[in-house]
């Protein structure tokens, strides 16, 4: 939130934009990623001043989604998580990463009306055999 905020070696703000991606790498540690606004790559944005914090692109990849309503707690990503595993085994899709979180709204917005999503990248269903149009 720095880093968007000012604190960056150009000392720029950047508009806040939606979503914001809640990645868990530990039982302890998350990374929390900010979507740059549009029009702004990342070889144009400020110079992180703070040596954790990093600007990169991310290629587009096929991801599956579980829309959830509510705050944020441990408990429901956890069970969010296990949803969206079981729809994936449900759907014969097969999971490449760990799941993630989008988060769409401020922390202000009561927890009933917050949107987000359990994502998870996929395996791309194979085509062979199958023709295309």
């Amino acid at each position: 939130m720095r880093y968007i905020s000012g604190a960056n070696q150009q000392g720029q703000q950047i508009a806040m934009t939606s979503p914001v991606i809640h990645a868990p790498r530990s039982q302890a540690t998350h990374t929390i990623s900010f979507v740059l606004p549009e029009g702004m790559n990342p070889a144009d944005a400020p110079r992180p001043a703070d040596g954790r914090v990093e600007v990169h692109e991310v290629s587009p990849r096929l991801v599956a989604a579980l829309r959830f309503a509510g705050g944020w707690t441990k408990e429901r990503a956890d069970q969010k998580e296990q949803a969206l595993m079981g729809l994936l085994a449900s759907a014969g899709l097969t999971p490449s990463g760990a799941v993630f979180f989008a988060r769409y709204d401020p922390p202000w917005k009561p927890g009933l009306l917050r949107r987000n999503e359990a994502l998870v990248e996929v395996v791309e269903p194979s085509t062979v055999g199958h023709s295309v149009a």
